[in-house]
């Protein structure tokens, strides 16, 4: 029932997730699903876990900054091939999660960072794999239709609103070149910004 449920929302989303479709694609009565779960929340709570075990441990011989990096990696890949569990506050908790979230405590502690520095540093990870996974996987780009129901030039569009601002076209011609940056992707250089700065509250270090 897990995997149905997982290829399931993959197609259709969260909000496509019913008891009644899961029940067609398993080819029984939604009712009798209800023996085994006590609801959608149960179901999705479920597969969104199953999302988050697809991250493997880190190897815990590396360093606390390579477990880190490699984790985070690893989980912004698995939300891009299911961006419906990439949320904050899913229905339950599940075991993958939480595993998860002890490796990533256990790194941040072998590396010598101050424990109250690793409980902000968790939540800040934590809340930047999602929140650029969220905001990179649902990305509209905006209506740039004119009057004449053609499209605009992004720049022109801009500028025909807030005038001639060189930085912020000088941007827009650089999404269409981004891959040619040599700053790796977007996420991974983020990524190493956060783990930067980490790095200068490990005792010792230079700040």
């Amino acid at each position: 029932m897990l995997q149905a449920a997982l290829e399931l929302t993959d197609e259709v989303g969260l909000e496509g997730l019913s008891m009644r479709k899961l029940g067609q694609r398993l080819g029984v009565e939604a009712m009798s699903l209800y023996n085994h779960v006590d609801g959608k929340d149960d179901v999705v709570g479920a597969i969104v876990d199953a999302v988050w075990s697809l991250v493997p441990a880190p190897d815990p011989s590396a360093s606390w900054r390579e477990q880190l990096r490699s984790s985070a990696i690893d989980l912004h890949h698995a939300f891009v091939r299911h961006p419906w569990a990439c949320v904050f506050f899913p229905p339950s908790v599940g075991p993958a999660r939480l595993r998860a979230m002890e490796s990533m405590l256990r790194a941040l502690h072998d590396g010598g960072l101050p424990a109250a520095v690793a409980y902000h540093a968790h939540h800040v990870i934590d809340a930047y794999v999602i929140g650029f996974t969220h905001q990179m996987s649902g990305y509209v780009p905006p209506d740039l239709t004119g009057p004449d129901g053609k499209e605009l030039d992004p720049k022109v569009y801009v500028q025909s609103i807030g005038g001639e601002l060189p930085h912020l076209a000088e941007h827009i011609d650089l999404h269409g070149v981004e891959e040619s940056l040599g700053l790796g992707s977007g996420f991974e250089f983020g990524l190493d910004l956060v783990l930067d700065g980490l790095a200068r509250h490990v005792p010792g270090e230079p700040r």
